[in-house]
């Protein structure tokens, strides 16, 4: 329950921010630095990238339900406050991902001491944004959106992750010994 509460407010203002800093449309951190004929990238989808991983991260640890409350309720809040426009597809897409995302947790058992099972829940969050974008692009036709979300947040996913996930465990068997 604390992990929800915590996790929720902590990508909601996040979210909430980069929604205020992003939404302008004219800013120059939306235009890409980085274009090809069918992706691109931005500093602010790199930033998106990054915190999509805070609700894959406590999926992983937490469970399938943590993730899709943190990514659905707190996402939902924050675009409502800051006036970021979304619809149904996009929330649902999102509450998809972290679902799946948490489900690396039932197949590790949390046990994140050794790489395999860190690369698993890498490939399941993996697999998560590919579903869940994948989910977003059919219902609203726009396959942009599938290749500019899914690919960096992949990358990052996979680099990442694994790296959040090692510290986790080292936090915890510290505090366990105290």
């Amino acid at each position: 329950m604390i992990a929800i509460l915590v996790g929720s407010i902590v990508f909601g203002v996040l979210n909430y921010g980069l929604d205020l800093i992003f939404n302008n449309y004219t800013s120059p951190l939306n235009n890409p630095f980085f274009s090809t004929s069918i992706s691109q990238l931005s500093v602010s989808g790199i930033l998106y990238s990054l915190l999509i991983l805070l609700p894959l991260f406590l999926g992983s640890i937490y469970g399938p339900w943590v993730g899709l409350i943190v990514f659905l309720v707190s996402g939902y809040i924050s675009d409502s406050l800051s006036r970021a426009t979304a619809n149904w597809d996009w929330y649902a897409g999102t509450a998809l991902i972290g679902f799946i995302a948490g489900l690396a947790l039932i197949r590790t058992k949390g046990n994140y001491t050794t790489r395999p099972p860190r690369y698993t829940a890498s490939f399941i969050c993996i697999l998560a944004l590919i579903v869940g974008f994948g989910f977003f692009s059919l219902a609203s036709t726009t396959w942009y959106y599938f290749l500019n979300n899914t690919i960096p947040t992949a990358v990052s996913t996979l680099i990442l992750l694994p790296i959040l996930l090692t510290y986790y465990n080292r936090w915890v068997s510290r505090s366990r010994r105290l």
